[in-house]
């Protein structure tokens, strides 16, 4: 009987332990989230895309600011993409060419029925024979 009890005794000392080693936590980490981490980019300072819609005319706009000194020339291709089931699938896509820093592409596109839309810009910007090269996508849109 004085084994059972010793026993229980020592059980409840290891746990009770066991839960102040538990209080005692390491300090808040302070590293970014890898979400928040970016690449650094040599030729493009900022890229973005974005789609809207009057009605059933899609507006797609992709831009990029260059670096003053560094980027030379900029292609942008943009790919309006309708989600079917699970996948996305592309519906028609542009591609220009700047020869300057910094670059905006936007027009206006009729979509046949309604869904949910986004746009897929992809940007090159060269410097010389060196390049780089970066895709941005829009948030999704739905429309009816």
């Amino acid at each position: 009987m004085l084994k059972k009890v010793f026993a229980v005794l020592m059980c409840g000392v290891m746990l009770l332990s066991a839960s102040l080693s538990v209080g005692a936590s390491a300090p808040e980490q302070t590293t970014p989230v890898l979400e928040d981490v970016q690449p650094r980019l040599n030729y493009i300072s900022s890229a973005t895309s974005n789609l809207s819609f009057s009605g059933h005319m899609a507006t797609c706009t992709a831009e990029l600011k260059g670096i003053a000194g560094k980027t030379t020339a900029v292609w942008i291709t943009m790919k309006l993409q309708k989600k079917t089931l699970w996948w996305w699938s592309d519906v028609n896509s542009w591609i220009k060419y700047f020869d300057t820093q910094d670059a905006r592409y936007s027009l206006v596109y009729p979509v046949d029925g309604g869904g949910t839309y986004r746009l897929v810009s992809e940007f090159t910007a060269k410097s010389g024979s060196a390049e780089e090269t970066i895709t941005v996508t829009s948030a999704e849109k739905t429309i009816s």
